[in-house]
């Protein structure tokens, strides 16, 4: 789980091209292109604390420490840039 979370914020970002702003049914919001430096910083941020994570899990105890941190990230980005569904 944490080597598919670290992967994703490493390929994310191009998955959100200027030309990708509009059309589809999709749920990503202007604001990824209005704050792309910080968008993609977020999910740097995500993939690098991903890395880590896998570094410091040595068992099922640890792991859960580790993802309960790796997952304080999703918020930044799903909270700020993805369109609230209800």
């Amino acid at each position: 789980m944490l080597a598919t979370f670290a992967e994703a914020g490493e390929k994310a970002p191009a998955l959100f091209p200027d030309n990708s702003k509009t059309g589809g049914d999709t749920a990503a919001l202007p604001a990824i292109w209005e704050n792309k430096a910080d968008f993609t910083a977020k999910l740097a941020k995500f993939a690098s604390d991903s890395k880590s994570a896998m570094d410091s899990t040595k068992d099922l105890d640890s792991f859960k420490i580790q993802i309960t941190e790796v997952r304080k990230n999703c918020g930044g980005c799903h909270q700020t840039y993805r369109k609230k569904t209800s």
